[in-house]
């Protein structure tokens, strides 16, 4: 499901990175750059390591009842981690 909503989620940066691109003729940050889009697992990680790990653990130790999220949010990085290294693999 995260894989789904991520791709979802990364083809509307991608369409806002063209119309940078295209319209604006500003180079787009990586994230909404399609040039970029096989490095999608690897932005994941960088996004749930800086935004999303600190949030949920900042929540799990103001409320324990929602140290759940935290671990769901730590075994989703875990998962775009193995994608990106099988990835990593292919392109060797």
């Amino acid at each position: 499901m995260q894989q789904v909503i991520a791709k979802l989620v990364a083809s509307e940066f991608f369409q806002q990175g063209d119309i940078e691109r295209n319209q604006l003729h500003v180079e787009p940050i990586p994230m909404m750059d399609r040039a970029k889009k096989d490095e999608l697992p690897k932005m994941q990680v960088g996004f749930i390591d800086s935004i999303c790990l600190p949030v949920y653990k900042m929540l799990a130790e103001a409320e324990p009842r929602l140290a759940p999220l935290y671990d769901g949010c730590k075994e989703n990085r875990e998962n775009w981690e193995k994608i990106q290294q099988e990835h990593d693999k292919l392109s060797m």
